[in-house]
């Protein structure tokens, strides 16, 4: 729905501080409405905790979309323990967390770009990539109920470990 006469829009920056996004609404001359941002994520406390990615934007008037990983690329977890419910907690956690900052009704890219080869949580094994996926999910929405999961798959042709197109494999 258009606001102000405009479709929301926004940026990605790499920057965790809201003046130099901000910076980028100056620039073009209208204030951002979407801000998108990626957490560190070597290890789990990076994004299901209050880190400045989350409490740098408490109280900011933008609708934040979050890069959240299925899983750390340094923690040693794998997307079967994530399957298997092994890490559920640390999902309501970062519901938790969400919530806690202002951010109960972000959009969470999660596990972006699993058909791709790039990411510790490609989807190799798609039947157990989905589980995985609706497990996070699920733990994820326990706390925080009012974030939407955005099911984000890389465009077009890739070094694919999973087909993104129509064909059943989908979470």
């Amino acid at each position: 729905t258009p606001i102000g006469g405009f479709w929301p829009s926004g940026v990605f920056h790499n920057s965790w501080t809201p003046a130099d996004i901000e910076g980028f609404g100056t620039w073009r001359g209208r204030a951002l409405n979407v801000v998108t941002i990626w957490p560190a994520r070597q290890q789990w406390a990076d994004f299901t905790s209050a880190v400045p990615v989350y409490t740098n934007f408490t109280g900011k008037p933008y609708t934040m979309v979050y890069g959240i990983p299925l899983i750390p690329e340094a923690a040693g977890a794998t997307i079967a323990q994530v399957a298997a419910g092994t890490h559920n907690q640390k999902f309501r956690d970062l519901g938790t967390t969400l919530v806690n900052t202002g951010h109960g009704n972000a959009i969470i890219r999660l596990g972006w770009e699993f058909n791709g080869n790039w990411y510790a949580w490609a989807a190799y094994d798609p039947p157990t990539w989905k589980v995985a996926f609706q497990q996070a999910s699920t733990s994820i929405k326990a706390t925080a109920p009012n974030v939407k999961i955005d099911w984000t798959v890389n465009r077009g042709t890739s070094q694919s470990a999973m087909p993104s197109a129509a064909n059943g494999s989908q979470p």
